[in-house]
């Protein structure tokens, strides 16, 4: 139930943009975290008034389901170490852990799931992209599991060079992470040849870390009959 308005602090100012990306799990495989605008990331399932925007499950029961607080805009993110098949329900998702991919342990890149997931909510910049576009990629998907990768170290002139590592995709959600003096300005005409399948969804946006780095949010939808990536220049691209 939502609290009513009267009932809500007013006065509780969002986390900064460091405290956001402070969040770390300190080795934790299981357990259930939530982020909203009012609070950031905390641990459970969020405080009742807040506008939660992920629920996050790390190994959850096989056929667990998550209760969302809201009918539109909330979605829960099922992160497993291994492969588990979990209910197709609207709104919920699953992303599986690739050591070869990523290169960390599991509570490393399910902390950085969580941190940069978190913050296309929390801090977004150019280009600009709002709760709408994000809802138009992930109410669009047609299976649980998709894919997630960060790419970092973009530098300036390397973005054509990180595009090429993202897969083909039905549904494609890209989000450049940079400090505040390093905006994605004059680099937008670069996304301009990323295709996804043919009535699927593209979103490109910016957003804020604390790192003087640039990288690349990927959260996709894979295309299984893909044999290439999904720019215009590549064989394999969905027509």
């Amino acid at each position: 139930m939502t609290e009513p308005l009267n009932s809500i602090d007013l006065e509780r100012k969002p986390p900064s943009v460091q405290a956001l990306f402070n969040f770390t799990l300190t080795g934790a495989t299981t357990g259930i975290y939530s982020y909203s605008d009012e609070g950031g990331i905390v641990c459970g399932a969020g405080k009742a008034g807040d506008c939660i925007r992920f629920v996050f499950l790390l190994n959850a029961a096989e056929g667990a389901v998550a209760t969302l607080s809201h009918p539109w805009g909330c979605y829960a993110f099922y992160l497993d170490e291994k492969p588990v098949k979990r209910p197709a329900v609207p709104r919920h998702f699953q992303l599986v852990h690739d050591p070869a991919l990523q290169g960390a342990s599991f509570a490393q890149w399910a902390s950085t799931v969580i941190k940069y997931l978190s913050g296309c909510f929390h801090a977004p910049t150019i280009p600009p992209f709002d709760t709408h576009e994000i809802a138009s990629v992930l109410h669009n998907v047609s299976s649980p599991r998709l894919y997630f990768r960060t790419i970092p170290g973009v530098a300036h002139g390397e973005l054509d060079a990180a595009l090429t590592l993202v897969p083909s995709c039905k549904n494609l959600l890209l989000v450049v992470f940079s400090p505040i003096d390093w905006l994605c300005v004059d680099e937008l005409h670069h996304f301009d040849s990323v295709k996804v399948c043919q009535g699927g969804g593209f979103v490109v946006g910016g957003a804020l870390h604390p790192y003087d780095e640039r990288v690349l949010m990927v959260l996709g939808e894979p295309d299984s009959n893909a044999r290439s990536f999904v720019f215009a220049n590549s064989q394999g691209v969905c027509d």
